[in-house]
């Protein structure tokens, strides 16, 4: 089975974020467990974007019968 480039691109971005957020984004007032959520949360961006994308590009996705 292969995969799309779509998912190879969603499985490299979602760790190259999580490590760019816990390694350098430090907002002032942030713990650094809350940092470490958020990075969490970064991995999941990408998935996000995916689903945008495919319902940005496909909009009759979006008709309900």
């Amino acid at each position: 089975m292969q995969s799309s480039p779509l998912k190879k691109f969603d499985s490299v971005l979602g760790p190259l974020l999580f490590v760019l957020t816990i390694l350098f984004f430090h907002p002032e007032g942030l713990s650094k467990e809350a940092n470490a959520v958020l990075a969490t949360k970064v991995i999941m961006l990408p998935i996000g974007m995916a689903i945008i994308l495919q319902l940005s590009v496909f909009p009759e996705n979006l008709k309900v019968d």
